[in-house]
């Protein structure tokens, strides 16, 4: 038994008996965790948890008399109380609850059917059905016997079965009946439409796998030149970047004419005078020079 539900059915606090418990073992327990017979025995000790007056079991009695009185009515038992149609369909779908017997119930029942036992029964002769008995209370001569009479035995009653209310009939869902050589002759029909592919289907299988092929590799094709041209392009425009960068670092460098002019020293240009063609003028140009 749990921890938990020996608290809840002896209505103790489930906290007193985990301290109970932590003192007599040193360890913790669960609410919800499971104790041994000897952990049980220990908490049934504590807190006085056996009954006061134990039902002692019966001992069968050693000898009994040959002239034992029969169940009068075999096979039926008498119910506590009567079930109406209605219940018995809330019963088989679940709907009323059905009380468990406590363990005093138990033996309480036990206890009954001891005392019940020892009772002495009435023999054959002492019972009389209920109807007999009506038909001798009417009649005016009472009969000796009636004296005798210990037991009224009622008639049994046979109750109706069970009454479904609101119950709608649905047809049962045709089955497909279907011998082993129908479904063998289908397999076979079927296996055989697979073999027998025409030229023509397998012109058409091999055509459109080659399309496919075709268009994929053309895919691939046209996405390779255009990568390409990507490529051209991206390495045009950085080669004419770099052109630009160079020509503008090289106006940074290059002075303009002003400064050019204004930097660079004057230089006189010399008088060139043409050369003497006679001795005379020849002589007078070396004599000056």
């Amino acid at each position: 038994m749990r921890l938990g539900q020996l608290a809840r059915k002896h209505h103790i606090p489930v906290q007193e008996i985990i301290s109970f418990l932590e003192e007599e073992t040193g360890e913790k327990f669960h609410p919800n965790a499971r104790l041994f017979d000897a952990i049980e025995d220990l908490v049934f000790e504590q807190f006085d948890l056996y009954p006061d007056n134990p039902v002692a079991e019966p001992e069968p009695p050693e000898n009994q008399d040959d002239n034992s009185i029969e169940i009068l009515e075999e096979g039926s038992t008498e119910p506590s109380e009567a079930l109406t149609p209605e219940e018995d369909i809330a019963m088989a779908d679940g709907e009323i609850e059905i009380e468990e017997e406590t363990p005093e119930q138990q033996n309480t029942t036990e206890h009954d059917k001891i005392i019940a036992e020892d009772k002495p029964r009435p023999n054959a002769d002492e019972v009389i059905q209920t109807d007999r008995l009506l038909e001798l209370l009417e009649s005016e001569e009472l009969s000796a016997d009636l004296e005798k009479i210990k037991l009224i035995k009622a008639p049994k009653k046979e109750l109706s079965g069970l009454k479904v209310l609101g119950k709608v009939d649905l047809p049962e869902p045709k089955k497909k009946i279907e011998s082993k050589e129908n479904k063998e002759e289908n397999s076979r029909n079927q296996r055989n439409q697979r073999r027998q592919l025409s030229e023509e289907e397998k012109e058409k299988r091999r055509l459109k796998a080659k399309r496919k092929r075709e268009s994929f590799e053309a895919r691939q094709e046209k996405r390779r030149k255009e990568q390409e041209a990507k490529r051209l392009k991206e390495q045009k425009a950085r080669h004419y970047e770099q052109k630009l960068q160079k020509k503008q670092q090289l106006k940074k460098k290059q002075p303009t004419t002003e400064s050019k002019i204004q930097d660079s020293p004057v230089v006189e240009k010399k008088k060139v005078r043409p050369e003497p063609k006679t001795w005379l003028g020849k002589w007078w140009r070396w004599m000056n020079t």
